[in-house]
């Protein structure tokens, strides 16, 4: 919700965009006759990017529009063309695939690694990205600390799930299941 002022009274405005929490995690909660859905993003890391200084941002947006890769073009389209449950099925499919998860690491955070710049900014970008998902995936972890053998299913964008894995796997009490196969 944003604020607007409107005359002499502050109202609010709803803002509605796609979003995974509200789109599918709120809905097939319900369905499923949970009564909570914990949130886990955390942008406390976004200092990592403040600090950086005013061309961080410049530098990013020159980076990200140099990224050429039909993986990630196929992707982009299928996103833009959701319309049916079954084209967000689709979509995840494909976004949970070994190829197209080690492309968009490759594309992004493998690039930015060896983007050169003398602030070394690709470097502070990675930096960013993963305390976030470092954070992220400790409240996922204190989410159901207190519930040993708890089922949990997370939704998480494209960019965070290969770092999910990856941090959840070396967890204790934690049990991974391919994305792959639930989504058959």
């Amino acid at each position: 919700i944003a604020p607007w002022e409107s005359g002499n009274y502050v109202s609010a405005k709803v803002v509605l965009v796609r979003n995974e929490t509200f789109d599918i995690a709120v809905n097939l909660a319900a369905r499923l006759g949970l009564n909570r859905v914990y949130a886990v993003d955390d942008h406390t890391a976004d200092s990592i990017q403040a600090l950086a200084g005013p061309g961080l941002d410049k530098f990013l947006q020159g980076f990200w529009g140099t990224s050429k890769s039909s993986i990630a073009d196929d992707f982009d389209r299928r996103e833009n063309a959701m319309k049916t449950g079954a084209d967000v099925l689709t979509l995840y499919r494909v976004t949970n695939s070994p190829a197209t998860q080690l492309e968009f690491i490759s594309i992004d955070y493998r690039r930015a690694m060896n983007a050169a710049s003398p602030q070394n900014y690709g470097r502070v970008y990675n930096a960013w990205n993963e305390t976030r998902n470092l954070r992220m995936v400790a409240n996922i972890r204190a989410a159901f600390g207190d519930k040993p053998g708890a089922r949990v299913l997370n939704i998480v964008g494209a960019s965070h799930k290969p770092y999910y894995d990856a941090y959840l796997d070396m967890m204790s009490d934690v049990k991974l299941v391919d994305a792959e196969a639930v989504l058959r």
